[in-house]
């Protein structure tokens, strides 16, 4: 089920205490300034239903599950299509463009093309008015990278993933995204870092470089080692080499 709906201007609602119901910008510990906005009244969105609102020259997805509302990002990670448009049911929202998914409580990723999860905002419910706040850069980015853990070289464990497309690329970073510490190692016949292919349809002048999901310094950030122009013959399941 998706619901659509026109963005609409979230600082113009006057609550019951007078004004708009926007807060003065307040900076973070690193200088950030903090936006504290009420976007709309508590019983304007449906159950099961998402809204989009206008914050501070960004836009905020304003969901609703359950009776639970969960406030995110509004656009996809991967080409920046409105969610809004998607379709939103079992506690997933779908993109309409490619069709990655994204958990409806937290913005993370679940599913291909995109590799980065959405930005989640607190919410609050005051006076039956929904009330968003976030930090400004946070509310002007589209994407949120999941941090990875570092390497552990007493961790004697390690994982070999064969094959340099999206599947091996999302792979090699989410063992790194869930905490994993050995080692991680990508081996791919192809030269070039992990990229997107839907990429090759769109533009025959592309780059490699701006058509890789992620950078060198990704990887070497996360010591995921890369065998790149290298190709596997066989497995030995047994040896595990």
């Amino acid at each position: 089920m998706g619901v659509t709906a026109s963005c609409r201007n979230g600082t113009g609602y006057e609550s019951d205490h007078g004004g708009t119901g926007s807060e003065a910008p307040e900076p973070t510990m690193n200088g950030d300034e903090v936006i504290e906005t009420v976007v709309c009244r508590e019983d304007e969105l449906p159950d099961y239903g998402m809204k989009c609102f206008a914050v501070e020259g960004s836009t905020v997805l304003v969901v609703r599950e359950y009776g639970l509302l969960s406030a995110l990002g509004s656009k996809c990670s991967h080409y920046g299509a409105p969610l809004e448009n998607g379709e939103f049911t079992n506690g997933r929202i779908r993109c309409p463009w490619h069709g990655a998914c994204f958990n409806a409580k937290t913005g993370d990723i679940e599913d291909y093309p995109g590799l980065d999860s959405i930005p989640r905002y607190d919410i609050d419910i005051e006076d039956g008015y929904v009330k968003v706040r976030a930090p400004l850069s946070e509310l002007l980015a589209n994407k949120r990278t999941k941090p990875m853990a570092n390497r552990d070289p007493e961790n004697l464990t390690t994982f070999v993933v064969i094959g340099g497309g999206a599947a091996g690329a999302t792979c090699v970073e989410k063992l790194r995204q869930e905490g994993f510490t050995g080692q991680v190692t990508l081996v791919s016949r192809e030269e070039h870092l992990p990229y997107d292919r839907p990429k090759l349809s769109k533009a025959m002048d592309l780059t490699s470089d701006k058509i890789t999901l992620r950078s060198q310094q990704f990887y070497e950030s996360g010591d995921i080692e890369l065998r790149l122009g290298t190709t596997a013959v066989s497995v030995d399941t047994e040896g595990k080499k």
